[in-house]
């Protein structure tokens, strides 16, 4: 052992190396891609990629299709992934996640859409009563009375998890978000999951009531199609024969529904209803 001088060390020397670079997309997580390969005999319209974001309460950022005659075709208006991380910063106009209704299909819960509210005395939430409880929401901007779409736009994920499924890719992602910082009664476990096969997109949202006193709940999801010219031969198919009324005057829902049947709405037409100049 002379010859090698291992008796001069003084020390242990443990070589160092250095941590894997990991990637991290919008809110601090890496962006999810499912894919799947086309069918070589299909011949008809087949989805190929979808990307979530775990780390913005999955915002479906960008679905692509294999469209005959036309090839692979973005299905959402939405930047890049690279662009998508710089402006979703969770600040000034992305506050409270803003942002992630311009692009993309944000996750809206635990409300789908806006609700409207009086300020409170620090002018910097919203406040309104629900079964006698008085909750709190944040607003679209300082000064307004219409809130944000829910409080899972900025929200990253506590678990995500991805496996196969026959003929495409999934994702589930769960959110322990409890209070949701105080703003909520109770409180909520909500689970996305993502399932990509050749001719369907399912997305599915749980949302437990894990709390000891009943909690509202609602789940909506805000896609921005990227239909361009072709909006005209855009067919729609909506599996109901009711909507919930607009106030003309505020933009806002009523609370009541109204029947579909004989109106622009109707779209429960198995071959579809085209948009043509529909306003929905």
């Amino acid at each position: 052992s002379g010859h090698g001088n291992y008796h001069k060390l003084k020390e242990r020397v443990i070589p160092v190396t250095t941590e894997p670079r990991v990637e991290t997309g919008p809110g601090g997580q890496a962006a999810v891609t499912l894919r799947r390969s086309p069918s070589a005999l299909s011949g008809e319209p087949e989805f190929l990629s979808a990307i979530l974001l775990p780390g913005r309460g999955m915002n479906l950022l960008q679905i692509t299709a294999s469209v005959p005659g036309k090839g692979e075709v973005p299905i959402l208006l939405s930047p890049s992934l690279t662009d998508a991380a710089r402006v979703l910063t969770g600040a000034g106009e992305d506050a409270n996640g803003s942002v992630s209704t311009s692009f993309g299909g944000a996750i809206l819960a635990p409300w789908a859409g806006r609700l409207t509210g009086s300020p409170t005395s620090t002018s910097s939430t919203l406040e309104s009563v629900w079964g006698g409880e008085r909750i709190t929401f944040p607003p679209m901007h300082p000064g307004s009375t219409i809130s944000t779409m829910g409080l899972m736009l900025d929200r990253p994920a506590d678990n995500v998890s991805t496996d196969t499924i026959p003929d495409g890719q999934a994702v589930t992602a769960i959110y322990h978000a409890g209070s949701f910082s105080g703003q909520w009664p109770s409180m909520m476990d909500i689970t996305v999951r993502a399932e990509l096969a050749e001719r369907t997109l399912d997305l599915t949202v749980t949302e437990q009531n894990t709390g000891q006193v009943p909690t509202p709940a609602g789940v909506g999801w805000h896609p921005v199609f990227a239909l361009g010219p072709d909006r005209p031969d855009v067919r729609v198919v909506i599996p109901s024969i009711t909507k919930i009324e607009i106030d003309r005057r505020t933009g806002l829902p009523t609370s009541k529904t109204t029947t579909t049947g004989g109106t622009t709405a109707d779209l429960i037409r198995a071959r579809g209803t085209r948009l043509d100049d529909i306003s929905l």
